[in-house]
């Protein structure tokens, strides 16, 4: 996440500086510079000022992307050569990481709770219902080779559901993020039964209060 949001940043520092040249080849490269500088100030302030809190971070860190890429046209920018061989660097890069991300991309979904039985797994969903003290996650094999990630909260969230946001692969490492809600469901050990097409050896299972879901010992 952290290299794709400054990735964004290089990419939008780069634009400000090219369009500068729609009002002026002979602009000296110290104010196309500035122009990109002023950018990215703006957007820190933005993120800062207006949007703040956890939600300001992502436009912070494209922010430093885009003053980091002003102070390398500082740098460079007196040099034809430099100036193309750099957007070049960001370009080809932004399009390697664009198709290793496709390539990589998890397929995930979440398995409906009506089909827990049909994917083997009702003997661990009686389990939480019989020990709502259970709290974390186990790995099971479902259908079609898919790997099952059963996910329960305990006994003290009951009244809760979960919401599935994201599913990652990264660095071996399988990161799942979650959001609970209170609405009063009848759920003693509220659960979620999450499919992916392949897993990695290291899970990370995080609730947006912060939250971190260990697996279940057998």
């Amino acid at each position: 996440m952290l290299s794709t949001l400054l990735l964004i940043g290089f990419i939008i520092g780069i634009i400000i500086y090219l369009v500068t040249y729609v009002y002026g080849k002979g602009i000296p490269n110290v104010k196309r510079s500035l122009s990109v500088l002023c950018g990215g100030i703006i957007l820190l302030l933005v993120s800062i000022l207006l949007i703040g809190g956890f939600e300001g971070i992502p436009f912070g860190i494209v922010s430093i992307g885009v003053i980091s890429m002003a102070i390398i046209f500082f740098i460079v920018g007196k040099s034809s050569f430099w100036k193309k061989t750099l957007c070049l660097i960001v370009l080809l890069y932004a399009v390697v990481f664009s198709a290793y991300t496709y390539f990589d991309k998890v397929n995930y979904w979440v398995v409906d709770k009506g089909n827990v039985e049909s994917q083997g797994l009702l003997t661990h969903l009686h389990n939480i219902e019989g020990n709502p003290t259970i709290r974390g996650y186990k790995i099971f094999n479902i259908l079609e080779g898919s790997k099952g990630i059963f996910l329960t909260l305990g006994e003290q969230m009951r009244g809760n559901t979960i919401e599935l946001l994201d599913v990652e692969n990264s660095n071996g490492r399988t990161e799942i993020k979650i959001r609970t809600n209170y609405n009063n469901s009848l759920e003693k050990n509220p659960f979620i039964v999450i499919g992916l097409d392949k897993i990695e050896s290291e899970i990370l299972i995080t609730d947006t209060d912060g939250t971190v879901y260990k697996e279940i010992s057998d």
